[in-house]
């Protein structure tokens, strides 16, 4: 529970930031958070029951801030598993911008919002994947004694190297399309 009050605290200091630098709804992309939470919900249920699933959320959110070995197990990898969807949910919204981007070249009033997606999707992914289903993992391992035990999986770093790679990329071919338009 600490773990989703820090996460809420980030984003409203999150929020805040985004609003001092204009308008709040230019950060919110209906199609990204779609993707996100479409991916990451399904994506996690292709792991673990409809029963495991619903048992790890709820024994997270219980009263009680103790959790017993196998219920600390069991979220700590559930949580850890949304993490990995999410973040390959950022990588594919990231991606589906870019596509998008690359059809609207001809309307330079449409390669703003491509762009917005392509970098909205990573963002939503960081803030949700990394800042609070991780978190929450590390947490659900804390409340069942078992911190130190169980290390990242080398998928979920592989994920977060490949989401670094794409976004350097694709920032990259987006400046030098832009500047192949220019007069």
């Amino acid at each position: 529970m600490r773990s989703l009050l820090s996460f809420l605290a980030m984003v409203a200091v999150t929020v805040a930031a985004m609003q001092m630098g204009g308008a709040l709804h230019g950060f919110v992309d209906l199609s990204s958070i779609a993707l996100l939470i479409g991916v990451t919900v399904a994506g996690t249920l292709t792991t673990f029951s409809f029963r495991e699933f619903g048992s790890g959320i709820g024994k997270y959110f219980s009263s009680d801030n103790e959790l017993g070995r196998e219920e600390a197990h069991l979220g700590g990898r559930l949580f850890r598993r949304m993490s990995i969807m999410a973040s390959g949910a950022g990588l594919m919204g990231a991606l589906l911008g870019q596509l998008e981007f690359l059809h609207v070249l001809d309307d330079p009033t449409k390669l703003g919002p491509a762009m917005a997606v392509t970098l909205l999707s990573v963002f939503y992914a960081v803030m949700v994947g990394e800042l609070m289903f991780g978190s929450m993992a590390t947490d659900c391992l804390s409340r069942g004694g078992l911190v130190g035990i169980a290390e990242s999986p080398k998928s979920y770093s592989n994920v977060r190297s490949l989401i670094g790679l794409t976004i350097g990329t694709i920032s990259l071919g987006q400046v030098v399309v832009l500047i192949s338009h220019l007069p």
